[in-house]
């Protein structure tokens, strides 16, 4: 089983995230991007990238809220960090899909 590793990737401003990379590197690989649920970068997205890397892919798992709230969410509702961080993630992801809505699919 393939087990992915965890590295500090730089955006185009200079800010370091994570993003959990899986399988072998290499030119010509298929490769798979995942786009976490609002947990963020979990146990079962790393366990979900290991299984497609051992089916031969190479899987990138990135931290998408990394500017909102770093590193994965635990799933405790008693965790006093869990509801800030799950209504700030949500406001970032209608943002996402707010200006994903606004492209004009057949003009591209």
């Amino acid at each position: 089983m393939a087990n992915g590793t965890l590295t500090k990737i730089t955006a185009a401003d200079g800010t370091g995230y994570d993003t959990y990379i899986a399988g072998e590197q290499g030119k010509g690989r298929p490769a798979v991007i995942v786009f976490t649920p609002i947990f963020g970068v979990d146990g079962d997205m790393t366990a979900l990238a290991d299984e497609w890397a051992d089916r031969g892919y190479l899987v990138a798992v990135p931290d998408y809220y990394f500017r909102v709230t770093p590193g994965p969410l635990g799933r405790d509702p008693a965790d006093d960090r869990l509801l800030d961080s799950l209504q700030r993630r949500m406001r970032t992801m209608h943002s996402i899909l707010h200006a994903l809505s606004q492209f004009d699919a057949e003009a591209i």
